[in-house]
């Protein structure tokens, strides 16, 4: 927005001082950044392998296996950033009823109830 607003405005308005917006904005890239993009290149490479199966806590196993040591939230962080997510298996549903089978059907007992002949005696 400083295209659109002098930075000194922009500065007030966020509570931050000038002098420290344009230290933040000269200070080079941390080592931890300078890490993640090398292991976000290496949990997209994994997470691909898996054919894109894998979630973070897969990606994480195969980083290990490979030497790699990470957490399972930094990798499901830096997952999320770069747009990759696993997939879900589908919940398989219970069989509840067996229809192909070879016995006979047994009656419905129910609808040979007799119907009630008035209201409940206490």
């Amino acid at each position: 927005m400083k295209s659109e607003h002098p930075v000194l405005l922009l500065c007030e308005l966020l509570g931050v001082s000038r002098s420290g917006y344009y230290r933040r904005k000269m200070a080079p890239v941390s080592l931890r950044q300078r890490e993640d993009v090398v292991l976000a290149a290496q949990i997209v490479q994994a997470h691909r392998a898996s054919r894109n199966n894998y979630g973070a806590p897969r990606v994480v196993e195969e980083l290990r296996a490979r030497g790699v040591r990470t957490s399972k939230r930094r990798c499901a962080r830096l997952m999320r950033t770069a747009g990759v997510r696993g997939r879900k298996r589908p919940r398989r549903r219970p069989r509840t009823t067996d229809s192909r089978h070879a016995r006979a059907v047994p009656g419905n007992h129910l609808a040979a109830r007799p119907t009630p002949a008035g209201a409940n005696q206490t």
